[in-house]
């Protein structure tokens, strides 16, 4: 993708000033190309892979595309001079929502626009600065306007440490604030900045009285259709395989339409998910490449993400910064089955009608729980910014759907797939531009109206995968566990099973000592704090803790976040380090200043 700053502003030297600073400083990783377009009062700046889709227009002012912006009814993605025509029909602002992975920027004399995919998962940040508007991929560059002051905002944190994204747009900045899912950015000439509603989550009872039958194959003609439109076979798109379930479907779908993708899996040759896509490509024909998972960069990695991502999607990931390199070496798009579960129904079900105390208790595990920041945040900074934000949170909950687990999903689309999982696709784009056919409307106008019971514990996505991909279903599978089973085993394999079983308790039998077994689960290494990988980072932000005592409480930091020679006890080896990964990363998002 592209990492821009645009700018609006009458002040025309001022203006200039504020580009020959930050012009050199916009690309965030090296290899990218730059670009600009310019029109009246406005100006924006951008770096991008040599190949991202980018289209441009200065007729009559100026209008951007970063990325594919897909009409869906004509299903064909639209270029700068069409989105102007739609986006400012009459003067009116007028327009539709558009699929697709991307950001765009139309001005004219009458003001500004700036809009995003449906889930807002391409980020877009906006600030005043005296009387201009600063629009942006990142904040970052914000601060090199002179009218731009830079205060922290407590709330903002809050909001990350409690669901490792940001919550309500609040950001580390105060003032600065990233565009809501579904809106777009409204910037009239003399007038305040305001969001304009766009797309709203579709959520309904459409298909609750249709038979389960009919719900299979309502998603298997959608993500048909998805695929269709989204993907072409020339030139020859990668595609991300872990070896489970969402992959493996994007994969069968791929085959079926004769796209023959480049299958990349990330990891070590004898990991669990490693093999088991290995069985996938073998089946479909495809090439395979294996990449590494262990790096000696993540200090390197972690501080890009700081830098420039401000800590909206905490600090767990930090690896998708890494990635670009080898990706822009591989393809020019990559496909990837990100969000899929959660679209179609893998949702963590507490029920029917799942309380919002149970939803945000389940996000929380990436975060820090309210006793915890309760003793962690100085109250002198602070204040109640904890209940005022679950308060934020709960209204948001309930304002989605009159049944529990349409709430559930709703807030889930637009809180932990949005930052957690949606915020792969930027740091990813500066190697390849990002497909991610789950977030497509058609998709989910369909999943918003299914009902609880067809939803349930990924019921309809294991089903379609069973019925339309039956020889898919019958090879080992990734469930991020040692349980690799197919979803249709057939006789030989629960043969080998009970064997493998029968021969393993006997060896426990006779065994005196049981030797540590070696993780063999590629997202249990990357994640766990007390790995190698995090050590090191742990090292890094060690001389960088006293930076915190400003914002916490000394004794309750220390205690959080020991020493790196001091192993930190957690419960799950995933989400147990979560929350402490984003104090980490906000120590060195304090750092760079």
């Amino acid at each position: 993708m592209a990492n821009f700053i645009a700018i609006v502003d009458p002040d025309a030297g001022r203006r200039d000033q504020f580009l020959r600073e930050v012009e050199p400083l916009v690309p965030p990783v090296p290899g990218l190309v730059p670009g600009s377009c310019a029109a009246g009062d406005f100006a924006v700046r951008w770096a991008a892979d040599a190949h991202a889709p980018i289209s441009v227009s200065a007729d009559r002012g100026a209008a951007v595309i970063f990325g594919n912006a897909i009409r869906s009814a004509e299903e064909v993605r639209i270029g700068a001079d069409e989105l102007r025509r739609q986006w400012l029909i009459l003067g009116s602002w007028a327009h539709e929502p558009l699929d697709g992975y991307f950001a765009a920027l139309v001005y004219d004399a009458a003001g500004l626009l700036a809009g995003t995919d449906v889930l807002g998962r391409f980020p877009i940040y906006y600030a005043a600065a005296g009387d201009a508007l600063l629009v942006g991929s990142s904040p970052e560059l914000f601060a090199h306007h002179p009218g731009f002051r830079a205060t922290f905002d407590p709330r903002g944190l809050v909001g990350i440490l409690l669901t490792n994204g940001l919550v309500e747009g609040r950001t580390l900045l105060s003032g600065v604030n990233r565009l809501a899912p579904g809106r777009t950015l409204f910037a009239r000439t003399g007038l305040p900045v305001r969001e304009n509603n766009q797309y709203d989550l579709p959520i309904s009872d459409r298909y609750f009285d249709q038979p389960f039958d009919r719900h299979v194959d309502l998603l298997d003609a959608a993500l048909e259709r998805t695929i269709r439109r989204r993907v072409s076979p020339s030139p020859r798109p990668a595609l991300l395989l872990s070896g489970g379930l969402d992959s493996r479907t994007v994969a069968g779908y791929l085959a079926r339409q004769g796209i023959s993708p480049l299958a990349v899996t990330h990891g070590d040759r004898d990991d669990l998910e490693m093999r088991c896509a290995r069985s996938v490509v073998h089946e479909l024909g495809f090439e395979h490449v294996m990449q590494a998972s262990e790096t000696d960069r993540l200090p390197e990695f972690a501080a890009t993400r700081a830098k420039w991502e401000h800590c909206a999607s905490g600090f767990s990931g930090i690896g998708s910064w890494g990635g670009q390199e080898a990706l822009r070496r591989l393809a020019i798009t990559v496909v990837s089955g990100h969000s899929m579960d959660w679209v179609i129904g893998g949702f963590e079900s507490h029920g029917r009608d799942p309380s919002f105390d149970a939803t945000f208790a389940s996000q929380n595990r990436w975060g820090l729980s309210p006793p915890v920041l309760a003793r962690l945040l100085r109250r002198e900074v602070f204040g109640d910014a904890v209940a005022e934000v679950i308060a934020q949170l709960r209204a948001r909950y309930e304002g989605y759907s009159d049944l529990g687990f349409q709430r559930a999903w709703g807030y889930a689309l637009h809180h932990r797939q949005r930052f957690h999982i949606g915020a792969l696709a930027w740091p990813q784009s500066f190697g390849s531009w990002p497909i991610v056919p789950a977030v497509d409307m058609t998709l989910l106008a369909l999943a918003a109206g299914l009902p609880f019971e067809t939803l349930d514990g990924r019921r309809l996505q294991i089903e379609l995968l069973c019925r339309k991909f039956p020889r898919l279903a019958r090879l080992p599978i990734d469930r991020n566990s040692y349980n690799v089973d197919p979803l249709l085993p057939d006789f030989w394999w629960k043969a080998r099973r009970y064997i493998r079983r029968r021969v393993t308790r006997v060896k426990r039998a006779l065994s005196l000592e049981r030797s540590p077994r070696q993780e063999r689960r590629i997202y249990y290494r990357q994640f766990d704090i007390n790995g190698p990988r995090w050590r090191t980072l742990r090292e890094a932000v060690e001389p960088l803790r006293s930076r915190g005592y400003e914002y916490f409480e000394r004794a309750a930091l220390d205690e959080l976040l020991p020493p790196p020679d001091v192993r930190i006890e957690r419960e799950d080896p995933i989400t147990g380090g979560a929350g402490i990964k984003t104090v980490m990363g906000f120590l060195m998002w304090l750092a760079r200043s």
